[in-house]
């Protein structure tokens, strides 16, 4: 009992983030919004506070630079959220690279795989208007093949709560976990009883791979783009380019997403127009704004002059 207890204890240890209040047991008072730190007040708790609805565009980008990891993002409603990792001396840590201190850095159990178990073991749901899974997005850092070999030891407590794919048939659980960055693919492709999903690149399109296998394609913003990135919303060549990735992701029914993209209303509701369907952000507080206004919607999305 007191293992299962200390990741929680370590979370409740970050800081003052939180006003004196327990992210575990906000999350759990029927989702409640936490007050939350460059956010307006319509955000912060209150006589009547809101409730969370899930963000079905968002996704968390290196969450773990959170304060705190995790719990802010499940308190604005993210469904995606991405946490890296490496494999040191045995332990899949929580990092964007090596740690000075990596028997000090928290690990992936710690951070996201334990919290995520008990909060659902608790009460059932993550999001009450949104019964399907939430996305776990692993980008590992390390080697493919050892770091993933690790991760399957790693989940294996936590199947229960995860969907898992047997020949190649969705069973659906509570969380999806979907393995970016160094991918092991053909390894991953190969398992007739798999528990992850990938995150695919341009360059994966036209093989063939299931959509439940790869159900999305992501590339950096500034690689779409090339040079014309300091065009922004105004180039036609970059309207061109946005279009052609998302229409050869789309053709094979896979979701597109582009990571740093600039954080601002304009380029949000840019990319939305042209057919984005998942956002980056590591603004948590002003995406979730944007996404929840009638703007960020594709019949309302502002078509650039």
């Amino acid at each position: 009992m007191i293992k299962l207890l200390l990741p929680f204890l370590f979370l409740c240890a970050l800081g003052n983030h939180t006003d004196g209040v327990d992210p575990m047991k906000a999350v759990l008072q029927k989702s409640v919004i936490l007050p939350i730190e460059n956010s307006d007040n319509k955000h912060r708790e209150s006589e009547n506070p809101a409730t969370v609805y899930a963000l079905r565009r968002g996704c968390s980008h290196n969450d773990y630079w959170q304060n705190p990891p995790l719990f802010k993002a499940l308190n604005l409603g993210y469904l995606y959220i991405e946490a890296d990792i490496l494999l040191i001396k045995n332990r899949l840590v929580v990092a964007h690279r090596r740690p000075l201190r990596p028997a000090k850095t928290p690990d992936l159990q710690e951070l996201y795989l334990d919290p995520l178990m008990e909060i659902y073991k608790r009460q059932g749901y993550f999001y009450k208007d949104h019964p399907e899974p939430i996305f776990l997005m692993i980008d590992i850092k390390t080697d493919a093949e050892e770091t993933y070999s690790k991760l399957l030891e790693i989940i294996e407590p936590y199947k229960s709560i995860l969907t898992s794919f047997v020949d190649g048939v969705e069973v659906p659980g509570a969380i999806t976990l979907i393995i970016t960055g160094n991918r092991p693919i053909e390894t991953i492709a190969a398992e007739s009883e798999r528990w992850v999903a990938i995150d695919g690149r341009p360059l994966d399109l036209g093989k063939g791979y299931p959509v439940n296998l790869m159900p999305m394609i992501s590339e950096k913003y500034s690689t779409i783009l090339g040079w014309t990135t300091t065009f922004g919303t105004k180039s036609p060549k970059n309207i061109l380019k946005v279009q052609d990735f998302v229409s050869k992701a789309q053709a094979e029914g896979r979701l597109t997403r582009l990571w740093k993209i600039p954080e601002n209303p304009t380029a949000w509701s840019w990319l939305t127009y042209h057919g984005i369907d998942l956002l980056n952000t590591d603004n948590l507080p002003k995406l979730h704004d944007y996404l929840r206004s009638a703007e960020s919607s594709p019949d309302y999305a502002e078509k650039p002059e």
